[in-house]
């Protein structure tokens, strides 16, 4: 009911690669074809045709699987007398092995009516959440995707002008150690572009109760000093420390 097939191939697969795959290999299990399974010395076969990983190592006797004149290959792993015994194929997993070599892993049978079950219930909790109908899903959250990306872009310019006028307040009082309470550590980022080429020695932060220092890195040696055993990390133009 799951299978791991290995091959040799350089480029990568594209979702429509994917789908005539399974396509032909849907209509294959259709056909009805007979799987004729025999073990002989590894240089017959690959005389005869049979097709083989070249990174692999076989030994002198080898399992050989043909489907008629579709497929024969060297194969340790396919169990059916009959294609139409597999019911359906469906890939759920594309990736490399190594260089040259992709691996692809499907479900076939029943596992693939669970497969889908399990897919469609997503897509049902989807709609339910959204009160959106299936067909338009893809729009709904491609939709969410672009109103979630300019509230972003507007948070961050509101950020960066909270920021600016937090930092010129600070210069403005003359402070050498400036002083700042913030919400979390990404916000650091905004007041460091606010305070480049402008901050005279250091900054601490209260970012929830942990305090983070930030100092230029001319005072890296005298903060090492300060606090022994700490880290300096480096933070763009400066060098922070968490306490």
């Amino acid at each position: 009911e799951k299978l791991r097939f290995d091959f040799t191939h350089f480029d990568n697969l594209t979702d429509s690669d994917l789908e005539n795959i399974e396509n032909l290999v849907n209509e294959k299990i259709v056909e009805g074809i007979d799987v004729e399974v025999e073990y002989k010395p590894y240089s017959k076969a690959i005389e005869e045709g049979a097709i083989a990983l070249f990174a692999e190592k076989y030994p002198d006797v080898v399992r050989t699987v043909k489907i008629s004149d579709f497929s024969y290959e060297l194969c340790g792993g396919t169990h059916v007398k009959n294609t139409s015994s597999i019911g359906v194929f469906r890939i759920y997993y594309v990736g490399s092995v190594q260089m040259g070599v992709k691996r692809i892993e499907a479900v076939t049978s029943v596992k693939t009516l669970e497969q889908i079950r399990k897919i469609q219930k997503i897509i049902d909790e989807i709609k339910s959440i959204t009160k959106t109908e299936e067909s338009q899903l893809f729009v709904f959250i491609q939709k969410l995707l672009n109103e979630n990306k300019e509230l972003s872009a507007k948070n961050k310019e509101l950020k960066n002008k909270l920021y600016s006028k937090l930092v010129e307040e600070e210069l403005r009082a003359g402070k050498s150690d400036l002083s700042f309470k913030i919400e979390n550590e990404q916000d650091l980022f905004f007041i460091h572009d606010n305070l480049k080429n402008k901050m005279k020695y250091s900054a601490v932060f209260d970012v929830n109760g942990k305090k983070i220092i930030v100092f230029h890195k001319d005072f890296s040696e005298k903060f090492a000093n300060l606090y022994p055993g700490k880290k300096l990390i480096p933070f763009g133009d400066y060098f922070k420390i968490i306490l």
